[in-house]
Formats: structure tokens, sequence, C-alpha cells
């Protein structure tokens, strides 16, 4: 599948973080919610084709179309990584995360961290929000295409890398970047597309909506 197929996972972050705003989907999206994430998805409209997690958050009903699959309570992985475990193992390796942001800070954290394993694993993602997008680079170019009244943010993630800024108010040449300095904070773009070039090390990516 690789590519071609996208994993659309709904996890169970404050709802007005992004529904209000949701990502319009493809014809062949596959849906995953991650417990709490289903009544989210049907909130908006979507019809998960799965829903996967140990359920305490949400203890309703699952539409008869929608595979649950249910696990203990006592696990390793949290219900998000377990639905993005899921579609790597049918070879997807495209992801749009919604639901990530906003609510406890642990797991906010721990999706930042999810998308740095996704990226591990050969998998491109991006969470998103009505405020944010966020994206995980490692060792690769990566062109953005300018996004009026946001910032553009690049921090060092998991140590130090190499990293060249190009198209924003603030250019960067081969810097070594730091996790300990926020050198790449609230940039803005001032061409049409802008340029992030990662030579060494993996970086943070976070576009947010200026108020």
């Amino acid at each position: 599948m690789g590519d071609k197929i996208r994993c659309v996972l709904v996890l169970g972050g404050p709802q007005e973080e992004w529904i209000h705003e949701a990502p319009p989907l493809q014809a062949d999206d596959l849906i995953i919610a991650c417990d709490s994430g289903y009544p989210a998805a049907l909130t908006c409209g979507w019809n998960p084709q799965m829903a996967v997690g140990d359920f305490d958050s949400y203890c309703g009903q699952i539409a008869p179309h929608t595979r649950k699959i249910s696990v203990q309570h006592k696990k390793d992985d949290t219900d998000a990584s377990l639905g993005a475990k899921l579609a790597l193992e049918q070879g997807i390796r495209n992801f749009l995360i919604v639901g990530a942001l906003g609510g406890r800070l642990d797991h906010t954290i721990a999706n930042l961290q999810m998308l740095s394993w996704l990226r591990g694993q050969g998998a491109k993602a991006q969470i998103y929000s009505a405020k944010s997008r966020i994206w995980v680079l490692q060792e690769e170019a990566f062109f953005l295409p300018k996004m009026e009244g946001w910032y553009l943010s690049v921090f060092a993630w998991g140590g130090p890398c190499q990293v060249t800024l190009k198209g924003v108010a603030y250019p960067l040449t081969d810097y070594k970047m730091i996790p300990t300095f926020p050198i790449g904070v609230s940039n803005e773009f001032t061409e049409e597309t802008a340029q992030i070039q990662v030579t060494n090390g993996t970086v943070l990516v976070i576009v947010s909506k200026k108020e």
C-alpha cells in the first residue's frame, strides 16, 4: 500500500481542537478510532473501519460495520500507538492524526513520540489540529507551501541535528541545532515555499496559527 492508502487515526483529545476544522477525507482512507476517538469520529460524520483500545474512556456501542479490537487496560502501548501498529501491519505508511493535542500533557508528549516512532518505521505522518500542524523529519528535505497567518517552528528532537532553513525570515545554513536551545521557534514564511533540509538527526516541525 505504501503512500497510496492513508490511515486517519482519530484519538481522544478534545474535539474542539480539530473537529470544527476537520481535514477532508480521501475516498480510500482507512479510519481507525482509538478509544474515545470513536464518538469523535462519529460526531464528525466519519465511519471508522476499526476501533481499538482498552475502552476505559468510551463504554458505548460500536457499530456492527466497525471492527472492534479490545485490549487489556494494563499494556505498554497507548491506544493511539496500537492503532498506528494496526495500520503499519497492513502496509500503510501515510498517516493523518487528529485528536492528539489539547488534552493531558503526558498524552500530548506520547503522541509526539509516536510521530517520531512512525517516521522511524518509514512512515510519513502529520498531527493535525485547528491551530497546529506537526511533522517529524529525519535526514531529509521538506518543502512546505506558505501558510499566511501561521508561524513555522523547527526544533531539534532527540539530539543534536544539522539543519538548513530557506524561504523564512530567519534562515539557517548547516546549523547545528541542539534540544536545549529553541533557536528555531516562531519563524515566518517569506517565500511561497519554505524549505527545511535535515542533513543529520531528527527535527520536530510545528506550524502554529497566529492568534
